[in-house]
């Protein structure tokens, strides 16, 4: 099975103040799919989530699919 999970902004990182380094892009220009929180949380990673959907991938904000979200 190849299935598997990469995280790139781990417990104790501020998700405001994080860049994705290069390694980042490549792991996210890989993926089969990137799923995020949504709320305004990805700080600097939506420029990156524009790059994934530019190519083809589909970027799941999580909270959008939360009954209620404005």
């Amino acid at each position: 099975d190849t299935s598997r999970v990469d995280t790139l902004i781990g417990p104790g990182v501020d998700p405001h103040l994080f860049r994705p380094t290069t390694t980042d892009m490549q792991t996210l220009l890989r993926a089969d799919a990137v799923f995020a929180n949504g709320l305004g949380l990805e700080g600097k990673m939506l420029d990156s989530f524009s790059r994934v959907t530019e190519g083809g991938k589909k970027v799941y904000l999580l909270a959008e699919r939360l009954p209620g979200h404005m």
